[in-house]
């Protein structure tokens, strides 16, 4: 199983959510894969597979992550 890194679609911000699943499944499925806290919007949303990855892929160059209540790392 791997952890999931999803992207928030209000802020950009990407944030570890608190699931496990089987990458092959992650890649195959759509709609909204977890409802979940979001600690940028301070608020619970959806989380959508194709703002999804599974944690320790290689990220994309312009990935960016960053601590609530921080600052841009």
């Amino acid at each position: 199983m791997a952890v999931v890194i999803s992207k928030c679609r209000h802020t950009g911000d990407h944030v570890f959510l608190a699931v496990e699943v089987n990458p092959q499944l992650l890649e195959r499925s759509g709609g909204p894969l977890a409802a979940a806290y979001c600690p940028f919007c301070d608020a619970p949303h959806c989380w959508f597979v194709e703002d999804s990855r599974i944690a320790g892929r290689k990220a994309a160059p312009a990935f960016r992550l960053r601590e609530a209540g921080g600052t841009s790392a």
